[in-house]
């Protein structure tokens, strides 16, 4: 792909996907299973989800938005399944029920990824910096990533 086509929005997007794969990066190491890599993610999602009742494709479209995470269906379920079953959330008439999961019970995803993307921010700023020392060819902040201006 040429550094031109690299378009503002797809360069915002994998920024996001590069925070969140260093999330599930992390708790892969940790021994955790991906349906498990997942919750913390959907967890987020639920907390912030406007009503106090949702479906299974209202979180999965939060994933996808907020996230860059494109869950399946029947993963999106099992996800749900074992919140339910951690007696977080409840299921009634195919909608599902925020019970006991809240800010306080969630880690802050959102606030994790800023730090991370700060922590690439700086890496990439230095970068350029010794780039410019050196006087090496950088191709530009947004060739070598979005949130790095």
């Amino acid at each position: 792909m040429n550094e031109q086509n690299i378009s503002k929005s797809h360069s915002h997007s994998l920024a996001k996907g590069l925070a969140t794969l260093a999330l599930l990066k992390a708790n892969f190491d940790s021994g955790i299973d991906h349906l498990d890599m997942l919750f913390p993610f959907a967890a987020d999602c639920i907390v912030c989800h406007p009503a106090n009742d949702f479906s299974a494709e209202d979180i999965r479209s939060s994933l996808r938005e907020r996230y860059g995470l494109q869950v399946p269906s029947a993963s999106m379920q099992l996800v749900l399944t074992r919140a339910k079953n951690r007696k977080l959330i409840s299921r009634q008439g195919g909608r599902y029920f925020r019970d006991n999961i809240s800010r306080s019970t969630v880690p802050d995803i959102q606030k994790k990824s800023k730090e991370i993307q700060e922590e690439h921010s700086n890496i990439a700023q230095a970068l350029i910096q010794y780039a410019g020392k050196e006087k090496l060819l950088v191709a530009s902040e947004e060739y070598i990533g979005p949130s790095f201006k």
